[in-house]
Parts: structure tokens; C-alpha cells; sequence
């Protein structure tokens, strides 16, 4: 199990490692900060921050990435003549650049213990969505169809930020999140998200392959076993206080993994996962889920198709931020309704040409070129998020870009900031300055209309 990243820690960083992954659990609350005003207030505060606190940061491929990314946007807003509200949707690269400055003012052991902290909180979130699921304490928009979506309001959405905090999480220490994981891979399956669970589950697989430890695979595959009884159970029980129940028998099994594990791989009990599995697979069909799920596939390829043509036609710069919307129509070779292109990648190719695109793609590989072991739980989750944009438009969402960040350099290798540049303390403070005007700025903007 990876240790507790307590030791090399510098005392007076925990209050803003704390801080932090607080502000990334908010920013799941808040809509999972989609629209606008979500992302420039948090991006703001992340700018704030590392204005202060951001010593010994320094600046890399990343940084220059979503600096271009961002530019880009911008030139593409001036090319198109966009308007003030269409030009707020462009700043999302600004608040993901924020925190992204923010993340590498920490120290190796530093981001490591924010990973851990933020994981600790995803499995806090996970328990509260579960119980909110239930009934028992009722929000708006928390479950849609009988799909799970509490702050993110989109279930697939949250179902990519439970994989990613799922797959994080696996061999870290500490009883919170040893107790609280099988919660967050039940919530996984609640969402009902057919991507992200079936992304979780080929990780799952090609990480117990890699696991040197028999016991490992073993224990992951009746985590696995548990996770979809526990969803199982929570559905089919008829009244809410029976889905209590099934939520806190799944935390007990969680308290006394370590024991249980073990009498479980003794008794072979693991073996009845794959069962579970087609299970599963039986109850989603039975909902039609599963068709659904396969016309919702059809659907967006149509959009990607339409998506290729807008991009033909305004090859460059793009059509402007946020042109999808008032442009499909025109471009539509199929019936359906959408705001926004179901692939995040293309999404920014219709709003930034193939400029935009191609810088976007090349910041995806520099991240994943410094990934050291791409067969690490922390690797994995980064992996599977941005695989995930391919088809859907989660990478639009800033709490999503935040964890991937954060995942993207915790798991760098052994000296991959070599070529970093020190930032020093007059620049740091610009850029953070300038950076949360900006994003103060297009917030304010947003909420006073």
C-alpha cells in the first residue's frame, strides 16, 4: 500500500493543502463549475492563492500549454467578433491554468498529501451522494432517471470524477479512505455512466495484471464484487430505510476491509465477481440502460461528424467560443439537441480550428510523456479521464481539468520538472494577480448579466 505522505511535509503548507482540496470538493457542488460563473469564482480564489502562498513554483510544459490554449481562445473570440458572454466560455483555460500554478508551488510529498486529502474527500462525497440517492435528505437535481449526479447536475460527469477518485485512491493508506472507497465505486455504478464504469473496470483489470501480488488482484476483484452487490442492494431495496441499511453495511465492510479481504480470498468468494458482473449487466438491460446507452453512442458520433464539418468551414480559429450552439443547426445531419459537442476535444476544435486543437492535443501528450509508471492507480485515473473526453464533454468541467491536473503531476516521473523554470517571487505575484483579475473579472461580468 503507497504510505501516508505526512513525513516531508512542511507544517505551514497543510492549512493550503487543506484548503485546496476543499475548494476542489466545492467546485463539485457547485455544478461541478460547468458554466462560467463557477469556473472564474474558483479559478479566481485558486489565482489568489498562488499569488501568496505559490513560493518556490515553477513553471512547465503544462503551464505553457494552457497558456496557449487560452491565448488561442482569446485571438479566436477577436477573429469572430464574439460576444462578451460567449467570450466568458473562453476563459476556462485561465482557471485551469490557476490552479495548475497553484499545484506546482507544492513539492513532490506536498501534492502527493493533497491527492490524498482531495481522495479522502471524494469518498466523503461519494457517502453523501449515496444517502442523498436514497431520499432521505432530498436535492434538486441530485438524481436524474434514476441516475446518480449530485453537484455535477450531468451523470456522467460525476461517473468519470468517481472512476478517477476510485482508481486513486487503490493502495492508499489511511482508515478514512480504506473504509469509505467501496462507498465511491457504489456511487460509480449509480451513475450509470456505461463510460466511465466500463473505463473503471478495463483499469481495474489491467492494474491487478500488473499487480505482482496475487492478493492484490484478488482483493481488487472483491472490491469489485462488493461494490456491486452494494449497488445492487440500494436498488432493489423497495423502501428508503432499507437503502440505509445497504449504504451502512457497505462502510462496515469498508472498516474491516483488511480482516474481511482476507477471509474472503480464503474462501475463494472473489470467484463470484464476474457473476456479479453479468448480474449487473442484466439489471442495466432491463431498464434499457443499455439500448439507451447504445443510441446515446449513435447520437454522438452525429454530433462529432457535424462537429468535423464546423471545424472544415473555419479551419483556423475556429467559429468562436461557445459557436456550437448557434451553429449546429446548420451543420446537422441528424435529429437530436445539444449544446455542446459530445467529445470535449472537438469541442474546443469548433470554438479554436485546428490551432486550438492541435495545441490542446499536444498538451495532452506532454502531460502523459511525463507520467513515470502509466501502470500506477494515479497514472491509470489520469488516463481514463482524458480518454473519456474523447466522447463526452466532461473535460469542459473545471472540478474534472482539476483533478486530472493534480493527477497528471502527482504522478510524474523521477525528473521530469528538470527543465522546469523557477518562477520567482515578482513574476509569481503578476501572473497571480493578472490572473485573478481576469477571472474576477468575467465572474463578475457573468452574475451581474
Amino acid at each position: 500500500m503507497e504510505h501516508s505522505q505526512e513525513s516531508g511535509v512542511d507544517e505551514e503548507r497543510k492549512p493550503l493543502i487543506y484548503l485546496t482540496a476543499g475548494l476542489i470538493l466545492c467546485a463539485v457542488l457547485l455544478q461541478g463549475c460547468f458554466f462560467p460563473r463557477g469556473y472564474l469564482f474558483f479559478g479566481a480564489i485558486f489565482a489568489a492563492l498562488f499569488a501568496v502562498f505559490g513560493r518556490g513554483a515553477r513553471f512547465g510544459a503544462i503551464h505553457l500549454g494552457l497558456i496557449g490554449l487560452g491565448a488561442i481562445y482569446g485571438v479566436s473570440a477577436l477573429v469572430n467578433a464574439s460576444g462578451s458572454g460567449d467570450v466568458d466560455h473562453a476563459l476556462l483555460p485561465c482557471a485551469c491554468l490557476a490552479f495548475a500554478l497553484l499545484a506546482a508551488c507544492l513539492s513532490p510529498r506536498e501534492r502527493q498529501h493533497l491527492l490524498q486529502a482531495t481522495g479522502a474527500a471524494g469518498c466523503v462525497y461519494a457517502v453523501c451522494a449515496l444517502v442523498v440517492l436514497t431520499g432521505a435528505v432530498p436535492v434538486w437535481g441530485a438524481v436524474v432517471a434514476g441516475r446518480l449526479q449530485l453537484g455535477f447536475q450531468y451523470a456522467n460527469a460525476a461517473g468519470i470524477w468517481l472512476a478517477a477518485i476510485s482508481l486513486a485512491t487503490m493502495r492508499m493508506e489511511g482508515r478514512p479512505i480504506v473504509t469509505l472507497r467501496p462507498s465511491a465505486v457504489v456511487a460509480l455504478l449509480l451513475t450509470k455512466s456505461l463510460g466511465a464504469i466500463g473505463l473503471f473496470l478495463l483499469a481495474e483489470l489491467v492494474l491487478a495484471l500488473r499487480d505482482a501480488s496475487s492478493d492484490g488482484r484478488k482483493g481488487e476483484l472483491l472490491l469489485v464484487g462488493v461494490a456491486l452487490l452494494g449497488a445492487l442492494g440500494i436498488s432493489a431495496a423497495p423502501w428508503m430505510p432499507a437503502k440505509l441499511v445497504v449504504i451502512a453495511l457497505v462502510i462496515v465492510v469498508g472498516w474491516y476491509w483488511g480482516d474481511l479481504a482476507g477471509c474472503c480470498q480464503k474462501l475463494r468468494l472473489y470467484l463470484g465477481t464476474p457473476v456479479l458482473l453479468l448480474v449487473g449487466l442484466g439489471a442495466l438491460a432491463a431498464t434499457g440502460r443499455i439500448q439507451q446507452g447504445m443510441g446515446t453512442l449513435a447520437e454522438r458520433f452525429s454530433q462529432m461528424r457535424d462537429a468535423v464539418a464546423i471545424i472544415a468551414s473555419f479551419p483556423v480559429f475556429g467559429a468562436g467560443p461557445n459557436a456550437w450552439e448557434g451553429l449546429y443547426q446548420s451543420f446537422q445531419t441528424s435529429d437530436y439537441v445539444s449544446t455542446v459537442v459530445h467529445s470535449s476535444y472537438l469541442q474546443v476544435g469548433v470554438s479554436t480550428g485546428l490551432v486550438g486543437l492541435v495545441v490542446m492535443t499536444i498538451l495532452v501528450i506532454w502531460s502523459v510523456r511525463r507520467i513515470g509508471d502509466v501502470g500506477s492507480p494515479r497514472a491509470a485515473a489520469c488516463l481514463v479521464m482524458l480518454v473519456h473526453g474523447l466522447l463526452d464533454f466532461s473535460l469542459l468541467f473545471l472540478s474534472v481539468d482539476v483533478l486530472a491536473i493534480l493527477l497528471s503531476l502527482s504522478a510524474e516521473r523521477e525528473g521530469a520538472a528538470a527543465h522546469d523554470i523557477m518562477i520567482g517571487t515578482a513574476t509569481r505575484a503578476l501572473l497571480g494577480v493578472a490572473l485573478c483579475a481576469i477571472c474576477l473579472g468575467g465572474f463578475l461580468h457573468v452574475i451581474m448579466g
